[in-house]
């Protein structure tokens, strides 16, 4: 028998600026396509628009300065990734990852 596990998954992850779910904002994100050939693997740096506090930096390695230089607006690193999940939701594909409820 076949679990849902066997097929195609999006492992999706995501680092932010804190642990607070009402006022953490993103800062990198991961989703890729796994046990479906090669993985597939989309990745993203947010600029949060806000001081990345020392405590996240110390855990994710990205910096305030870092994400002003490199990271894309917020808005824009967002909704690619609204896109991506619901793409994956439409195929019937499961999104799993670590601690999935906060990310």
């Amino acid at each position: 028998m076949t679990s849902w596990a066997d097929g195609p998954l999006l492992a999706y992850d995501c680092e932010s600026t804190g642990v607070n779910v009402d006022t953490a904002r993103i800062v990198t994100a991961c989703a890729a396509v796994v046990n479906a050939g090669p993985t597939r693997a989309d990745t993203w740096l947010a600029d949060p628009g806000v001081d990345i506090p020392a405590e996240a930096t110390a855990i994710h390695g990205i910096t305030t300065a870092h994400a002003r230089e490199h990271g894309r607006p917020a808005a824009e690193v967002v909704e690619e990734i609204w896109g991506g999940l619901v793409t994956a939701w439409a195929a019937g594909m499961p999104v799993v990852g670590f601690n999935i409820a906060y990310d």
